[in-house]
């Protein structure tokens, strides 16, 4: 996708999870080979031990800020939804803050996503999401659990951001309030005006037929 420039910060150990942390705060994780001070570079060692692997960053006090490139995530199931089809659902108490999952997908241009679209329009799917300008992820096919979280513009308790990882935007999930075990996903699409469909302006909505893109908010 698109490249930058190698930047880093000068946490202590395990602190990279606040606006404090100049990498945290410019949506990047961490890079392992320049953030020295955080625990990043422990990160590669922690993800060829099976032992350690799915502990949390604070247990092991590594660096908080590179979830996607650890592949750590929270535990989702998906049932049928309170709203609409099917849901992910929290398998595991959530807290405000925290890292939930990468929405994965098979990455095409804004040309190929608009004809897909069209076609996922008259069999009543969308799963697109944009990660830049160029690109798109479709999880149609290709994606884990995440893409299941569906809509709601009424105080939803998840949020999409676009990360740079390793010179690449990746789209993970984040929640912006506590939630509980059992609990359903939401997340705002990122809709508005003329570019979003008719079912979600409703005050709660969720995924439904539309080539419209979900976008991460700003």
């Amino acid at each position: 996708m698109t490249k930058g420039r190698t930047m880093r910060c000068k946490c202590s150990m395990g602190n990279c999870r606040t606006n404090a942390c100049t990498c945290f705060i410019a949506l990047r994780e961490c890079n392992p080979d320049v953030c020295t001070t955080c625990g990043a570079s422990e990160v590669p060692v922690i993800i060829s031990n099976g032992e350690l692997r799915d502990r949390s960053a604070m247990d092991l006090g590594i660096c908080c800020n590179m979830n996607i490139q650890r592949g750590h995530h929270k535990k989702l199931g998906v049932s049928f939804s309170t709203t609409h089809g099917w849901g992910a659902f929290a398998r595991e108490s959530i807290k405000r803050g925290e890292f939930i999952y990468e929405y994965k997908g098979a990455i095409v241009s804004q040309e190929e996503a608009e004809r897909r679209g069209t076609i996922y329009d008259k069999l009543a799917i969308s799963f697109l999401f944009d990660a830049n300008q160029d690109a798109v992820l479709d999880a149609a096919r290709k994606g884990n659990k995440s893409k299941f979280a569906n809509h709601s513009s009424v105080n939803p308790k998840c949020k999409a951001k676009v990360f740079r990882v390793g010179g690449e935007h990746r789209i993970s999930i984040w929640a912006q309030q506590d939630i509980k075990k059992g609990e359903e996903l939401f997340f705002d699409y990122g809709y508005s005006g003329e570019s979003a469909p008719d079912w979600s302006q409703a005050p709660s909505a969720s995924r439904s037929s539309s080539s419209r893109h979900s976008k991460a908010a700003k």
